[in-house]
């Protein structure tokens, strides 16, 4: 009986299969963010354009206010970004806008984006890692812990040597 069951359910599969085979083969599972969907702001949407305005994405987050549109044009920057308002950092898509960690004396390899306020969006970025000796060093780095209304989001984040994509630093003992 058992063998009959069996033999059935394979039955069924096999007709399944050559009956609804686009629709079986079209079904795949995707882990992470859509990039390919990621539009970058209107231009009339942009507070502030790097490297228009500002040559470095740090020059224009420390220009920044709360609430400010920075919009980074297609290129390679070399620098950690320490971002301590309410921004939206919007890059034109991880194939055309790359930040790249440095080691310097300041940071020690502990970051390339640090996050040090809340409401904070990182989008449209290939972000790499920094090669660092410390194994608490992170890609994208949190302080204080907890962060609110912050969103990391179509961006290729690669870790660097040493290190993860994300961490969050702080005191986890916060009163309301």
């Amino acid at each position: 009986m058992n063998r009959i069951k069996l033999l059935s359910v394979l039955v069924f599969i096999i007709i399944c299969l050559f009956i609804f085979p686009s629709s079986i083969a079209a079904q795949e599972t995707i882990i992470g963010a859509n990039l390919a969907g990621y539009l970058p702001p209107a231009t009339g949407k942009c507070d502030i354009n790097v490297p228009a305005q500002y040559s470095t994405i740090q020059a224009a987050t420390d220009a920044a206010i709360d609430g400010t549109t920075i919009c980074v044009g297609p290129g390679i920057y070399n620098e950690n970004i320490r971002i301590n308002k309410a921004i939206r950092l919007s890059g034109s898509g991880v194939n055309r806008s790359t930040i790249n960690g440095l080691f310097t004396d300041e940071d020690q390899g502990l970051y390339t984006v640090f996050v040090n306020a809340n409401n904070v969006t990182v989008e449209g970025f290939l972000i790499k890692g920094i090669d660092s000796i410390y194994t608490y060093s992170a890609t994208v780095l949190f302080h204080p812990d907890p962060i609110s209304g912050t969103n990391i989001r179509y961006n290729w984040i690669v870790a660097g040597g040493g290190g993860g994509q994300f961490a969050l630093r702080g005191d986890n003992n916060q009163t309301n």
